[in-house]
């Protein structure tokens, strides 16, 4: 029986034969080994910068199905349920973020005693930088696949922003039209 050591206490058995000649991944996963078919071999290479790291808990799931990671599409679904493409959209969530800060900066500016200038000041200035950090987070996400809730979050509370911040510098002219 030959051996694959897998790091931390994980390895798997596999009997002579047992699984076809080819590339399979290394206990460094930054590299794949070669199996002749019957044994291990000294021949590694770095793993393709497209090869992402299997998570533990779908190693034997790889190993057991037999079939060299050299042998596999990235687009076959095996590789997909396996080895999910997870790149996360910071951008998104950071978007959303500045969104909420923003609402609550309005809003404490509206209950507390401020200058008239300050509602459509941080409103204004909040929706835009909200409504360009969601629209970059918005092309990533159909970019990559992931963010997208953040990013509609983001977008709205940017239209929110503005439309608010438009509405009290619509009111604040009216205001001093009626006044003066």
């Amino acid at each position: 029986m030959a051996t694959v050591e897998l790091g931390d206490d994980m390895a798997l058995e596999h009997a002579h034969g047992g699984m076809p000649a080819g590339w399979y991944r290394d206990s460094d996963p930054s590299r794949l080994r070669w199996w002749d078919g019957e044994d291990w071999t000294d021949r590694v290479e770095q793993a393709a910068p497209s090869l992402r790291a299997v998570p533990r808990s779908a190693v034997p799931a790889i190993a057991g199905s037999a079939v060299p990671l050299s042998a596999v599409s990235r687009r076959s679904t095996a590789v997909r349920h396996v080895e999910p493409l997870v790149e996360r959209n910071r951008i998104a969530v950071w978007a959303a973020i500045v969104g909420l800060v923003s609402l609550i900066a309005v809003v404490m500016a509206w209950v507390t005693p401020m200058p008239e200038w300050a509602v459509p000041t941080i409103a204004l200035g909040g929706g835009i930088l909200t409504l360009v950090l969601g629209a970059v987070a918005g092309r990533r996400a159909s970019q990559i696949g992931t963010g997208r809730g953040p990013a509609v979050v983001a977008l709205s509370l940017s239209a929110l922003l503005v439309l608010s911040g438009i509405a009290v510098v619509a009111l604040q002219l009216a205001r001093a039209t009626l006044a003066g």
